[in-house]
């Protein structure tokens, strides 16, 4: 095989390569309404929905994989299971439910902000 039949073999498979991956990725939806968390908190249809820190994430998902233990049950450990408790585990910044009541007192007493506002400022506290 010559260095001309190679190339464009190997193009030929960059190509197949990219119309393969471009079909097994989803295209996000648009939707008419703008989200922003930005000077403006524009969140659409989760404007007054409660969020979750990621220490409170991984405080309710640790509770409940220890209920489901203590009943017998087992959860299927997904790749995508096992690196949310990872991800958690490592950026979750409080561990115990009694610091975690403790910081909630304190961003309630600014009742200007929003639940999303207090669950991305909970982040930078120590």
């Amino acid at each position: 095989m010559d260095k001309s039949t190679n190339g464009a073999a190997n193009i030929r498979l960059e190509e197949a390569a990219q119309v393969t991956h471009a079909n097994d990725i989803r295209q996000r939806e648009h939707l008419n309404r703008e989200e922003e968390a930005g000077a403006e908190l524009r969140l659409g249809d989760f404007q007054h929905v409660h969020t979750l820190s990621i220490s409170e994430a991984r405080l309710i998902t640790d509770a409940i994989f220890q209920a489901r233990k203590r009943m017998g049950k087992k959860h299927m450990e997904t790749e995508a299971l096992v690196k949310m408790q990872e991800y958690m585990d490592t950026y979750a910044r409080f561990k115990s439910k009694p610091v975690l009541d403790e910081l909630e007192n304190l961003m309630n007493l600014h009742p200007e902000l929003e639940s999303f506002e207090k669950s991305q400022l909970s982040k930078f506290f120590d």
